[in-house]
């Protein structure tokens, strides 16, 4: 069902959609695939992606269009090879802060690289429904930021066997990087590349073991590209990210194509994963 609405002068929808649409994962699924869909909106003529967000205690003045749930660099087992470069990278000095409004909403009047979208919360339930996260808030879908940060706790479920992984990965938040919101609205691909964007920068506070930053793009979306994210101050390079151990194809990020930035805590065969941390001061690099 789907029902529009309008929340300070701005349109807004609530919907629910099949877990196929950038999230849900199909029999057809081999490994440690991310099921973090490519499937274009049925109206839409561009190839574009779903929007994200869009739960029904949405309160973002522009929210994206559809209530699907982006799983992201799925919880596949630690790589054997490192996200990151063994040489440190010196990191640009120019940027600019990607402010949230009150309801967690970017916007693209806030900044000159034309970056928009709302930030969400997601997580594995609609493919692991009987065995997923719990008690993860704010729930699945678009959220307010708290002072400024933007905040998620809950605790993954434990995978019994490698063949789970690809159902029970994890949870996280995101920012959508190209996201109009409004009715109808998709998230689109952003060109980090011509607006002369290197990455991110952010600081992360709390507790978020194994953190991947994934930059997922749609060619990639089944095995998006991360950073591992550490406590304190992070900076985030497209030249950094690498796909994981369990990519067989591996390929370079195309910092063209680039959908959204998202904080997964990816679930873990040892234990169940509590976490409880904040994204806050995320900013854009620039040459």
């Amino acid at each position: 069902m789907i029902m529009n609405s309008t929340l300070l002068g701005h349109p807004f929808m609530f919907a629910s959609v099949a877990a196929a649409a950038l999230g849900g994962c199909s029999a057809g699924d081999n490994g440690y695939q991310n099921p973090n869909r490519a499937a274009p909106v049925a109206t839409s003529t561009s190839g574009a992606m779903p929007g994200t967000g869009g739960a029904a205690a949405s309160v973002n003045p522009a929210p994206s269009g559809t209530n699907t749930t982006p799983p992201v660099n799925t919880g596949n087992p630690a790589p054997t090879t490192t996200s990151t470069t063994s040489t440190p990278v010196a990191t640009p000095a120019g940027g600019q802060v990607l402010t949230p409004t009150a309801t967690g909403w970017v916007d693209g009047g806030g900044n000159t690289l034309g970056i928009q979208g709302p930030w969400y919360s997601y997580n594995d339930c609609k493919d692991s429904p009987a065995d997923c996260t719990t008690n993860q808030t704010p729930p699945e879908g678009e959220f307010a930021n708290v002072g400024g940060k933007m905040c998620t706790k809950g605790t993954t479920a434990q995978v019994k066997a490698e063949t789970e992984f690809s159902t029970k990965w994890g949870a996280g938040i995101a920012l959508d990087l190209n996201n109009a919101g409004g009715v109808g609205a998709v998230k689109m691909p952003y060109n980090a590349t011509s607006k002369g964007v290197l990455g991110f920068s952010f600081t992360l506070t709390g507790t978020a073991p194994g953190m991947r930053v994934n930059l997922p793009t749609p060619a990639t979306s089944t095995a998006s590209h991360f950073v591992a994210g550490v406590t304190g101050s992070n900076t985030v390079l497209f030249s950094q990210a690498m796909q994981g151990s369990w990519v067989t194809a591996r390929t370079a990020l195309d910092a063209s194509q680039v959908m959204s930035i998202q904080f997964q805590i990816p679930s873990t065969m040892t234990a169940p994963v509590a976490f409880d941390f904040c994204i806050e001061n995320l900013k854009a690099i620039t040459k």
